[in-house]
């Protein structure tokens, strides 16, 4: 792949990355949407969507997932069991996922971006999961997952606003128990944001350059 201004080679790993990255970003913003749509459906929007990129002097915004960087963390930490770590990580890509979902259906909505900060910013945890599934799904929010949901954020605070409590040996393996059930819930949690980000968000990880 070449740059038609400057003909610098790409490599095409990089090439297909860079892609993937402008279909993610298009999803999260709402240009692309899979609701409702078969695969090839989806990807002939896909294919219209660069094409018309490529054909245009505009300038895009890309936006930035952390995502894949804060999972990585939260499994290194749990491998070396430092828990507390481990937590905080997971319940920050937890709430990373729970607001792409939240800003990709506003903005598939057409709401301003400041409105959807503002919601963001204002709306808790459960009130967030609760809107996700009942905007994207048909069924009702689990309580199971709220109670996951809730127990990782309560831990992750206990983590970074009361570590400098100290406690008594009863105690701290009380904690420690609970630290443990926290990542398990938060790997199942993970399977759980992934399956729905699967099939309500992205069909598009369908697109390599040939």
């Amino acid at each position: 792949m070449k740059t038609q201004e400057s003909e610098i080679d790409i490599d095409d790993d990089l090439a297909n990355s860079i892609v993937q990255h402008i279909i993610n970003s298009a999803l999260a913003d709402g240009s692309l949407n899979p609701t409702g749509k078969s695969k090839d459906q989806f990807n002939q929007e896909v294919f219209s969507y660069l094409r018309k990129i490529a054909e245009s002097d505009a300038q895009f915004s890309l936006i930035l997932d952390h995502r894949k960087t804060l999972l990585d963390q939260a499994r290194s930490f749990r491998k070396s069991k430092n828990v507390e770590l481990a937590i905080l990580f997971y319940a920050t890509w937890t709430e990373h996922m729970l607001n792409l979902f939240v800003a990709s259906y506003l903005r598939r909505r057409k709401l301003a971006d400041s409105f959807i900060q503002d919601f963001l910013r204002d709306t808790g945890t459960k009130s967030k999961y609760i809107f996700i599934i009942s905007s994207y799904t048909e069924k009702n929010p689990a309580k199971s997952w709220i109670t996951k949901l809730n127990f990782i954020s309560e831990r992750r605070n206990q983590f970074v606003h009361f570590k400098w409590k100290g406690y008594d040996d009863l105690k701290s393996a009380q904690m420690k128990r609970e630290y443990e059930k926290g990542l398990e819930w938060a790997e199942s949690l993970v399977r759980h944001f992934n399956l729905l980000e699967k099939k309500y968000l992205t069909y598009a990880k369908i697109y390599t350059l040939p």
